[in-house]
């Protein structure tokens, strides 16, 4: 009996001690060291438990964490049979632990009820100024429904929460209904909903460098169902400039793995110019999927301008199909005027993005450039449509491109060979070879009919916006150099037949002779100057010859003229010339011609010297065929005035002396 009673004295006064330590003023303000110390262990703001009571029926306590925010527990708390119907608030800013930092403001009010293995929390308040309803149940210290309301949430303090930079502001609204699984899963759905979305240009531009339009402007609805290990959504997110909409995305929260479709719509091309760099026109339709396996798998297609266009990455590699689009159609989207029809495909495949590794082949069918489009454009009338196919091969390595094409119509046949661009410098240079069987067919773009054919081959450049070429030929059977720098045209042309240049022109043959030809054009003034010399060169038979011989008895066709010099100036379709040719025994000068190349009309006042004999005239009319008029010489004159004085009487001579000065 005596033990037994040392025992129940000990319980007795373990009970007091106990009770002395827990449930006192002295016990309370004994635990509360112990109580902040193990709150320290989660978060890194200074703690400090201001008050606390425990009681065997009753808590109250107040927590404050770097005197900005407080936590306060008060209510009925059973020791017990762990019984407790708990009032609390959380006030909290700036709160940080190793898990998350809260820049911003959470202060929520609620109930816990229950007890230590059923009970119920709800909490409403604002979170990051949102408002929130929110609600738990827990059994068996297993979580068994959440529910969550949340209205208002800004996107910018929840970026700062990520601490991600802000690139958008607006609010978002979720509604979640969630309950974990026995294996400690989540299931259940929500929605999730943006409104007033704002992306900010300048720390997107930042980031990414990429140029947003001002004032991108967005809202969406996410509707998500969570079944253990994987999340299900569908979404429609719309902006000012598309519509994205996404109808079986799949995450796989163990694997990481992630899926989506998508349609993207945007109504106005136009509207994306500050995104391209470029003004496009129309509408576009993209279709296509994204998977996130380790790797990264893009793809897209889009029913467009006529064919089909598929597009498809995949980590550092890339390919690109265009199939059987109209050209006419790609102009239009550029904005540009229709100048070619035509059917265009192309197949483009990267090995590396990065370093912009890749091969390609394009090419261009069942194509016409337009003339009456190219007619407008180089202000001429009735140009004819020119047929043509076009063939593009291009590889690229190191931000290095080497093309080659052909261009063949019916106008011309052009081949660029061994070129290369340089994309950083953007320097374009390489060699070109072009064939055009006949001359005449450009008549739209020279302005005359030509009758010859030209082969010649060069190399060219590409370098600040500017264009250089030269090349070499042997156009006219002569050999011919030729330069183009920033639209001025040089040519120099050696061992050239005058009769040569006769006969491309069809116009009368004139003169025989090697002549050497050097020339200028400046394409943007619209002017140019041109000079040829010849040497030992001959006059054939025509109308001056014949009427020089008839009135001098001097064949001129039997002439060889040692030196001749024809020097041009030409604006737009006017030319000024000058003439010299000098002979054995004759010369002949044209100082001030003219040549209306429009009107096909040549003027020109001639001056013929034959030792002592004299002959001014002029050449005028068409060019194919010219008049020649003799208008004054005094070799002729003399000669009449002897004929004259032996021939006509004394009393006659004087009127008839006079007479012939008043015809000239």
């Amino acid at each position: 009996m005596k033990y037994i009673l040392w025992f129940l004295g000990f319980l007795a006064l373990l009970f007091c001690v106990v009770y002395a330590v827990l449930f006192t003023n002295s016990g309370n303000n004994f635990l509360k060291p112990y109580i902040q110390k193990e709150i320290q262990k989660y978060v890194q703001n200074r703690v400090v438990v201001e008050s606390f009571t425990l009681k065997t029926n009753f808590i109250d306590m107040e927590i404050l964490l770097d005197e900005k925010s407080r936590v306060i527990l008060n209510g009925d708390f059973s020791i017990f049979d762990m019984k407790f119907d708990i009032n609390y608030i959380l006030a909290l800013k700036d709160i940080k632990t190793q898990q998350l930092n809260i820049d911003g403001i959470v202060a929520l009010k609620g109930k816990a009820i229950g007890h230590k293995n059923a009970f119920k929390i709800d909490a409403q308040g604002e979170i990051f100024n949102a408002k929130t309803l929110l609600d738990v149940d827990v059994v068996q210290n297993s979580i068994q429904s959440i529910n969550i309301d949340t209205k208002g949430l800004h996107v910018e303090k929840v970026l700062a929460l990520l601490n991600q930079p802000i690139y958008s502001k607006g609010f978002i609204d979720i509604n979640a209904n969630l309950a974990p699984t026995p294996q400690m899963k989540l299931k259940g759905d929500g929605k999730i909903n943006i409104s007033f979305g704002q992306l900010n240009q300048k720390e997107i531009s930042k980031s990414f460098g990429i140029n947003l339009p001002p004032n991108f402007t967005y809202r969406g609805d996410i509707d998500f169902v969570v079944d253990k290990d994987q999340v299900q959504a569908k979404s429609t997110l719309i902006s000012n400039l598309f519509k994205l909409d996404a109808e079986n995305v799949i995450y796989e929260i163990p694997t990481k793995k992630f899926y989506t479709d998508y349609t993207l719509s945007i109504p106005s091309l136009g509207a994306l110019e500050e995104l391209l760099g470029v003004s496009l026109y129309g509408n576009l339709s993209v279709v296509g999927d994204v998977i996130l396996d380790k790797d990264l798998k893009i793809n897209a297609y889009s029913k467009t301008l006529g064919g089909e266009v598929k597009a498809s990455m995949h980590n550092q590699t890339a390919s690109l199909h265009v199939k059987d689009i109209y050209v006419s159609e790609l102009l239009k989207m550029l904005k540009q005027e229709r100048y070619s029809n035509g059917v265009l495909n192309s197949n483009v495949e990267v090995s590396n993005i990065k370093n912009l590794d890749f091969q390609s082949l394009t090419n261009i069918k069942e194509a016409n450039i337009d003339g009456d489009v190219l007619g407008k454009l180089l202000e001429k009338n009735s140009v004819a449509n020119i047929p043509y196919t076009l063939e593009l091969r291009a590889n690229g390595r190191n931000k290095m491109v080497q093309i080659s094409s052909v261009f063949d119509s019916s106008v011309a046949l052009l081949k660029v060979l061994e070129t290369n661009y340089d994309m950083d410098k953007n320097h374009l240079y390489g060699k070109y070879d072009l064939h055009i069987e006949s001359l005449e067919k450009l008549e739209f773009i020279i302005g005359q009919k030509l009758y010859a054919k030209l082969d010649t081959a060069g190399e060219f450049q590409v370098k600040d916006k500017k264009l250089q070429l030269q090349g070499e030929s042997d156009f006219l059977d002569a050999k011919t150099n030729y330069k183009l720098d920033d639209g001025l045209f040089e040519l120099q042309s050696n061992e050239l037949l005058v009769q040569n240049i006769s006969k491309m022109l069809r116009y009368p043959d004139v003169f025989e002779s090697y002549s050497s030809l050097n020339g200028a054009y400046d394409m943007n003034k619209k002017e140019g100057n041109f000079s040829l010399e010849t040497v030992n060169g001959k006059l054939t038979n025509n109308q001056l010859t014949n009427l020089v011989s008839a009135l001098t008895q001097f064949d001129m066709s039997q002439e060889v003229y040692k030196t001749g010099v024809l020097k041009g100036l030409l604006q737009e379709k006017k030319l000024d010339y000058s003439l010299g040719l000098e002979g054995l025994n004759s010369y002949m000068k044209i100082e001030n011609g003219q040549v209306d190349l429009a009107k096909e009309s040549i003027y020109g006042k001639f001056e013929v010297k034959i030792k002592n004999k004299d002959l001014n005239g002029e050449i005028k009319g068409s060019l194919a065929k010219p008049k020649v008029s003799i208008n004054s010489s005094e070799y002729i004159k003399h000669k009449i005035d002897k004929a004259i004085d032996k021939n006509v009487p004394q009393e006659w001579r004087e009127p008839a002396k006079e007479l012939l000065k008043l015809l000239g």
